[in-house]
C-alpha cells in the first residue's frame, strides 16, 4: 500500500518562507538583492510573515515545531485515583506535578473498556465498529492510516514500549512504529519500563514520537510492598496477593476484601507514579523537557463491584470506561487549566497529528483538542457519526459482547443487543448509574436511542436461547425446525466452555448442553422463518419472550410469540438463579470481527492467568 504523503501546518510554512527569503538573500552573487527598492519589498514580506499575528490583534505562536511527543498509557488506571482528580490517597505525586502545570481534562472516556481494542482506536481515532479489531484475535486492516504511520510520514523516529499480548506483531495494531520493546507475558514492572523507555531514547537526534505502556496496574495487582505502606500510611495489614484471585464469576468478593483489592491498586499506581518521575527527570537532564509534549491517559478504567464485576471488559459503565487525560506542553500551554467538557480517547490521532504540525486528510472520528483547549468547544469533523458531545463505547468483551453506550456529560444510554437490554442514566442526578430511567423521559430516550441506532450491530435479528446459573446447573435441548426450513445461522453470542452445539447434518435439527458461568446466549436463524419445536431435557424453568413461562418439557413456538427479552433474565443472570429462556429479536447485523488470526496455545494461557477467557 501506497503511504500518503502529509503536509505540515502554516507554522512550518512560515518557517519554512523565513529560510527561503533569507537564502535568497544570502546568495552570492545575487545582484538583484543590493537594489533598495527589492530590500524594502523583502523586509515588508519577512515582517508580514514573521508577525503577522501581531499585526491583526491574535498573540504570537508558542507552536512548538515538530516537538517531542511522549503517550503514557497506564493501564485500567481509574481518574478518580488521581490526586489530581480529587483522590485522598498519595497515589500520584509526579502525575499531580504535571497535572499542576498542564492541561487536565476532567470528562474523557475510552471507546472501549479493554486495551486491544481502546489501542486501536485511540492510534486511529475511529470506534471499534469502524476499525474492526474487536476480539482477541482480530488484525487492523492495512487500509487503515495509524497515528504512528502519519508521523513517521512526518520525519519521526516512532517507537514503542508495550506489555500487552493482542497488539504487537501480526496484529499489527502497532503499524507505523519503527521499534517496538514488547513483554507479551506480563513480567516487565514499571521500573523496568522506564528503564527500557532511557535505553531506547539514548542517542535520538530527530523528533520522536514514543507509546509508553505501565500494565503494572492491571488486575491482578501485585505491588511493592513499600509502596503499600505508602498510600496507606502503613497501616495495610496483612493479607495475601493470592487472596485478590476471587472474581466476578465466583460472585461479589466481602466488602473487606474489595477494600483490599483498591489498596494494592492504589500502591501499584504509586509504583507507576514513581517510574513516571523517573522518566520526567531524564528528559530534563537531556536538555529534552521544554520541546516534549507529555500525554498520560489510560486505555480504560476498572470496576471495583459497582455493578457486579470486577477488573474491566464487562460493560460501558463509567467506571470502566472513564480515563484520565493530562496534556503537558510547557511551551505552547504554559498555564494549567481543566476542561469540563467531554472528550474521548479517539481524540488523540487528530491531537496529536495538530501539535506535530500535521495536515491529516482521512476520516477521523476524533476532534482535534488542541482547538477546544484554545477555546472553540463546537468544532468536530463535517462527516463525524455523532454530534460533538456525544461519544460512542463499545463493550466487545467477555459477557457482554456488541454492548454499546453514548455517553454526554448529561445523559448516557446502554444497549446490549445480545439480549435488547437498554439502560438509560441521567449523569447529572445519577453519577452512579443506579436508576435506569428507560421506559421514561420519552423525548431523550427516543433522542439517544436514533443516536445509538446509527451503529452497525445494535440490534441484532434472530432467535436466542438464554441460559443462567451456575457449575451445578447443566441444561439439555432438543430444537427442531418446521417443514421446509433450515438453520441459517447458529453461534455463541456469550459462551466459551461449557456450551456443546451439535448440528444434524441436513440442518433441519440441533442439540445444545450447557453448563452456564452466569449466563451463555446462544444466537440461531432459520430459513425461510417457520415453526420451531422445543425438548428441554430435565425440570428446568423456561421463559419465552416477555411475559410467557412454559411448563411442559415439549412446545412449538413462532417469531411472534417469543418477542421480546424475558424481564426476569436479568436478575436471575445477576444471581445465578437456574433457567433457559427463549426470545426473538428483529434488528441488524452483529459485530464481528473483520480480519483475525489464530491465537497460539501459549496466548490463551495467558488470557487465561489474566481472567480475560476461561
Amino acid at each position: 500500500m501506497l503511504k500518503p504523503t502529509y503536509i505540515l501546518g502554516e507554522n512550518h510554512a512560515r518557517r519554512d518562507c523565513i529560510a527561503l527569503l533569507c537564502l535568497i538573500g544570502l546568495h552570492e552573487g545575487n545582484d538583484v538583492m543590493n537594489k533598495p527598492k527589492i530590500q524594502s519589498i523583502l523586509f515588508v514580506i519577512l515582517t508580514v510573515i514573521s508577525f503577522g499575528p501581531l499585526i491583526s490583534g491574535c498573540a504570537p505562536s508558542k507552536d512548538l515545531e515538530q516537538p517531542n511527543i511522549v503517550l503514557i498509557v497506564i493501564d485500567a488506571l481509574r481518574p478518580d485515583h488521581l490526586g489530581c482528580y480529587g483522590y485522598s490517597r498519595p497515589t500520584s505525586p509526579n502525575i499531580d506535578n504535571l497535572a499542576a502545570s498542564g492541561i487536565v481534562f476532567d470528562n474523557a472516556i475510552a471507546a472501549a473498556p479493554w486495551t486491544k481494542t481502546s489501542f486501536s482506536s485511540f492510534l486511529t481515532g475511529l470506534y471499534p465498529f469502524q476499525h474492526g479489531v474487536v476480539g482477541w484475535a482480530s488484525v487492523m486492516p492495512d487500509s487503515i492510516v495509524t497515528l504512528a504511520e502519519m508521523l513517521q510520514a512526518s520525519g519521526y523516529e516512532t517507537m514503542a514500549i508495550v506489555n500487552m499480548l493482542g497488539i504487537t506483531g501480526r496484529f499489527k495494531v502497532l503499524s507505523g512504529f519503527e521499534r517496538i520493546s514488547e513483554e507479551a507475558k506480563y513480567k516487565r514492572d514499571a521500573a523496568k519500563t522506564t528503564s527500557d523507555v532511557i535505553e531506547m531514547l539514548a542517542g535520538v537526534s530527530k523528533p520522536f514520537f514514543i507509546l509508553i505502556h505501565y500494565f503494572d496496574t492491571h488486575w491482578p495487582y501485585r505491588p511493592p510492598v513499600k509502596y503499600i505502606d505508602i498510600v496507606s500510611g502503613g497501616a495495610s495489614g496483612a493479607l495475601s496477593v493470592r487472596q485478590q484471585m476471587r472474581r466476578s464469576d465466583l460472585g461479589k468478593p466481602p466488602a473487606e476484601m474489595v477494600e483490599r483489592d483498591k489498596l494494592y491498586y492504589d500502591a501499584c499506581i504509586r509504583f507507576v507514579d514513581d517510574a513516571v518521575g523517573r522518566l520526567i527527570a531524564f528528559l530534563e537532564n537531556e536538555g529534552l523537557r521544554d520541546n516534549t509534549v507529555v500525554i498520560i491517559t489510560a486505555d480504560h478504567g476498572e470496576a471495583f463491584w459497582e455493578h457486579g464485576h470486577g477488573s474491566h471488559g464487562h460493560s460501558v459503565y463509567d467506571e470502566e470506561i472513564r480515563v484520565p487525560l493530562i496534556i503537558n506542553n510547557p511551551v505552547k500551554y504554559p498555564e494549567a487549566k481543566h476542561i469540563v467538557n467531554q472528550v474521548s480517547l479517539v481524540d488523540l490521532t487528530p491531537t496529536i497529528a495538530s501539535l506535530a504540525g500535521i495536515i491529516d486528510s482521512h476520516h477521523r472520528e476524533g476532534r482535534d483538542l488542541v482547538r477546544l483547549i484554545d477555546g472553540d468547544s463546537g468544532v468536530a469533523s463535517s462527516d463525524r457519526l455523532l454530534p460533538v458531545e456525544y461519544d460512542l463505547c463499545e463493550s466487545t468483551l467477555r459477557k457482554s459482547p456488541d454492548s454499546k453506550g453514548i455517553r454526554s456529560l448529561a445523559w448516557k444510554i446502554m444497549i446490549e443487543p445480545s439480549t435488547s437490554l437498554i439502560r438509560l442514566y441521567n449523569l447529572k442526578e445519577d453519577p452512579s448509574e443506579t436508576v435506569n430511567l428507560w421506559g421514561g423521559h420519552e423525548e431523550i430516550a427516543d433522542s439517544l436511542l436514533r443516536l445509538l441506532c446509527r451503529i452497525p450491530g445494535t440490534s441484532v435479528e434472530g432467535w436466542r436461547l438464554g441460559f443462567t446459573g451456575g457449575s451445578d446447573s447443566h441444561f439439555a435441548l432438543r430444537i427442531r425446525v418446521g417443514s421446509g426450513g433450515r438453520l441459517k445461522l447458529i453461534r455463541r453470542l456469550v459462551g466459551g466452555e461449557g456450551t456443546s452445539i451439535e448440528v444434524c447434518p441436513d440442518s433441519s435439527c440441533f442439540r445444545v448442553e450447557v453448563t452456564p458461568k452466569r449466563q451463555q446466549i446462544i444466537l440461531f436463524n432459520l430459513e425461510p422463518s417457520s415453526e420451531i419445536s422445543f425438548e428441554v431435557i430435565g425440570e428446568w424453568p423456561v421463559f419465552v419472550g416477555t411475559d410467557s413461562v412454559i411448563h411442559s418439557r415439549r412446545f412449538t413456538l413462532t417469531s411472534d410469540q417469543a418477542v421480546g427479552l424475558p424481564e426476569n433474565f436479568e436478575e436471575n443472570r445477576a444471581s445465578a438463579c437456574p433457567g433457559i429462556y427463549v426470545w426473538w429479536l428483529s434488528g441488524g447485523r452483529s459485530l464481528v470481527d473483520r480480519t483475525a488470526t489464530r491465537l497460539t496455545p501459549e496466548e490463551l494461557k495467558r488470557l487465561k492467568a489474566l481472567g480475560y477467557i476461561q
